[in-house]
């Protein structure tokens, strides 16, 4: 990273911890940790440091006393926002830049859950993979409780380990990282396939294509294929296409060959993308054919068959939030992982 670059990096992080401690100052004089103490903290120059504290002085947020130091200004504070707890949310490894409809959903609802607590939402952003990194620049970010979604990598879940073993309670949502663990939340989605597999095996479905068998959006995945081992019907794995950017045309040539597909479960793209190419072979969506997606790929153009599912975002915020407050209450954290349950919908 360009100095510069790194240079306006660190200044914003180093303003957003200071105004991070006047807002929990709850209009106190409290003395702020020194130049020297946080340049040492977040590994920069002193003229760093004294370049955010500057701004924050002439801001009317820091007070300096010639001689003694830094203080709070009880009399300017960033917000009013009370005496609220501060809970983190954290995304995957930090740097996540856009959001889609699943993404924003869920973390609308964590956001309301949370702050009807009530409690303050803090939104965390990391500026590196390096575990080290990760866990001091958390840390840094002073929060009672930290929401992390989405931990896919085991350095994450080496961060997740430092941080409650360094008193911050984490409570991880969707965690494609390993089993279902201490203060976990999980959407059904293994179920959720489990119970899919169950249901195409009555109707004596075979030949299923899975679009796409990668990722988070592979997660009712292991679920069908363990309805189907159970009943001792091999499914053909060739058909679970793993490439996002080329799934929707692996799957035309497949159908191109004469493949047989009897039902595709569509984990990711809008509805008509999957339904236009089986109608470019011919093949009913009504008997021929089962179609299975969640709400969000119904297409508002399309009348849809098939069977649905919906994410229960509500309810599954709702849960994280429970754990939420017992952490903030001091009470022990389930060591169990919960789950959210999903319903299976058949419409025909």
């Amino acid at each position: 990273m360009p100095q510069a670059e790194s240079s306006v990096s660190e200044y914003i992080r180093i303003r957003r911890y200071v105004l991070t401690l006047i807002q929990k100052a709850e209009g106190k004089e409290v003395p702020l940790p020194s130049i020297l103490e946080l340049s040492k903290l977040f590994q920069v120059s002193r003229p760093t440091v004294s370049r955010a504290m500057k701004a924050l002085t002439e801001e009317g947020y820091v007070i300096g006393r010639r001689g003694i130091g830094s203080f709070a200004n009880p009399a300017e504070r960033p917000y009013y926002l009370g005496s609220q707890p501060t809970v983190g949310l954290l995304n995957g490894d930090g740097r996540c830049v856009h959001f889609d409809k699943y993404l924003s959903r869920i973390y609308s609802h964590l956001m309301m859950e949370a702050t009807a607590l009530p409690a303050l939402v803090h939104q965390v952003s990391l500026t590196s993979g390096n575990p080290d990194t990760m866990f001091q620049e958390i840390r840094n970010e002073q929060l009672d409780v930290l929401i992390w979604l989405g931990i896919n990598s085991p350095k994450e879940n080496e961060v997740r380990a430092r941080l409650i073993d360094s008193g911050l309670p984490v409570i991880s949502t969707e965690n494609t990282c390993g089993p279902d663990g201490f203060a976990t939340v999980r959407l059904g989605l293994r179920e959720l396939g489990y119970e899919c597999g169950k249901q195409l095996i009555a109707e004596g479905r075979k030949n299923l294509v899975f679009l796409p068998a990668s990722r988070g959006w592979a997660r009712p995945l292991p679920g069908i294929c363990k309805a189907y081992e159970e009943a001792g019907i091999p499914l053909n794995r060739n058909l679970f296409l793993e490439n996002v950017q080329t799934c929707l045309e692996d799957f035309r040539k497949l159908l191109a060959f004469g493949v047989p597909v009897d039902a595709v479960f569509n984990a990711l793209y809008i509805q008509n993308e999957v339904s236009d190419i089986l109608r470019e072979f011919h093949i009913d969506l009504r008997e021929q054919c089962r179609l299975i997606q969640s709400n969000l790929c119904i297409s508002e153009s399309e009348e849809f068959h098939g069977f649905s599912f919906d994410f229960a975002f509500q309810k599954h915020a709702q849960q994280v939030a429970l754990l939420v407050k017992k952490a903030l209450e001091g009470a022990p954290l389930p060591e169990q992982g919960l789950v959210t349950k999903l319903n299976l919908n058949i419409i025909k």
